[in-house]
């Protein structure tokens, strides 16, 4: 009897593992993926090297954001120069790394324009071999990530590379920028890239109309949350006012730092002058405000339009990834006195439609109801 039972039972299990191994599919990704142990320490595998010194690995993905014409692709074109030669970029040391920069948005001549003027003024050779900065200009030629991605891992071999810049991200992507799920997709696609290539991600993207520096900056970002939360490091660029400094030319900006792998490293602030950025060496940019805040403020004449700046600010901050948040949770956060989002005079609904009434990016989803305040989808179309 015992050995009868034993014999089903080893069938039963030889059945049960057939039919486990008949599921997955050639096709599914995770099928060469395994189950190990934690193994010991002497046998870990060995970090990947830093690409920028104390802010993103090798193979790692990083997000640039910043206002519409603050100076991003300035800045990134400063970045590709300073990994091909091994140099400083903003006071960060790079590594010496091959770079593919992806141009999304300018004409080819404008581009290389650009790029040579910034050569020029750091004295370097306007001769560079395509090995260490390529060039891919794809301005209206890449309609989704997807595409984008299996044209770099094909014909044009972006592992030849070590870094791909790709500038800016929301030409390649697909749907709502608000939607969780559809920057979850661009995600992948990118994640698939650094795979297959073996590289490191870079790619610019845009704040929303207004944005407050007073927000976390790695919510800052326009559109879903998931773009701050996938990246292994994020750089966040924020206007200052030196408006009140005596004698200042050019515009000044903080670099502010969300990582995941490294500490958190302090600001940078530099100066923006003549299509070249400078790192701000005599601290004159520590003490200066937000630009933004500092128009938004002055711009407030009345109690109720400087309620709404911090409205909006606290909305910024707390908006959930589908571009929306419950107003009873609102309503909550912003009357939690000694919180961070404390907002006195505004503890009941009604108080708070009426003063973001007045609102250009921010509604509530159905005028007679109190149930969600949504971010207006016109409101970050200011590429």
């Amino acid at each position: 009897m015992a050995a009868n039972l034993e014999s089903m039972l080893d069938d039963m299990e030889t059945q049960a593992t057939c039919e486990v191994n008949i599921v997955p599919s050639s096709d599914d990704p995770l099928d060469c993926v395994e189950i190990v142990g934690i193994g010991i320490r002497e046998n870990l595998p060995q970090l990947p090297p830093e690409v920028i010194h104390g802010v993103i690995r090798q193979g790692g993905k990083l997000i640039l954001a910043g206002d519409s014409k603050a100076g991003k692709t300035f800045l990134l074109m400063e970045l590709a120069i300073a990994l091909a030669f091994g140099d400083k970029w903003c006071g960060l040391q790079c590594s010496q790394s091959k770079v593919l920069y992806v141009n999304l948005e300018l004409n080819e001549a404008d581009f290389l324009h650009r790029l040579h003027g910034i050569l020029g003024k750091q004295d370097i050779d306007n001769s560079i071999d395509k090995d260490m900065i390529g060039i891919l200009n794809a301005r209206g030629k890449a309609s989704n990530a997807e595409q984008l991605t299996n044209a770099l891992l094909g014909r044009l071999g972006a592992a030849r590379y070590d870094v791909v810049i790709i500038d800016p991200i929301y030409k390649v992507q697909d749907g709502d920028e608000n939607s969780a799920q559809a920057i979850a997709a661009l995600a992948r696609e990118l994640d698939r890239l650094a795979e297959g290539a073996g590289c490191t991600i870079i790619y610019s993207h845009h704040h929303p109309k207004y944005v407050s520096g007073n927000a976390s900056s790695i919510n800052r970002s326009a559109g879903s949350g998931v773009f701050g939360r996938d990246v292994d490091a994020s750089i966040d660029l924020v206007e200052l006012d030196v408006s009140s400094m005596a004698g200042a030319t050019g515009r000044g900006f903080r670099m502010e730092f969300a990582l995941r792998s490294f500490e958190w490293h302090p600001p940078v602030n530099i100066w923006f002058r003549d299509g070249m950025h400078t790192i701000d060496g005599t601290g004159a940019l520590a003490g200066c405000r937000y630009a933004n805040q500092s128009r938004r403020n002055g711009q407030s004449g009345t109690k109720k339009n400087e309620k709404l700046v911090k409205l909006e600010e606290a909305l910024d901050a707390l908006i959930g990834d589908d571009g929306e948040i419950s107003v009873k949770a609102f309503r909550d956060k912003i009357n939690k006195e000694k919180g961070e989002y404390y907002i006195p005079g505004c503890k009941d609904n009604r108080t708070i439609r009426e003063i973001l009434k007045g609102s250009k990016r921010f509604t509530w989803d159905n005028p007679t109801s109190s149930l969600a305040i949504i971010r207006r989808k016109d409101a970050d179309e200011d590429e």
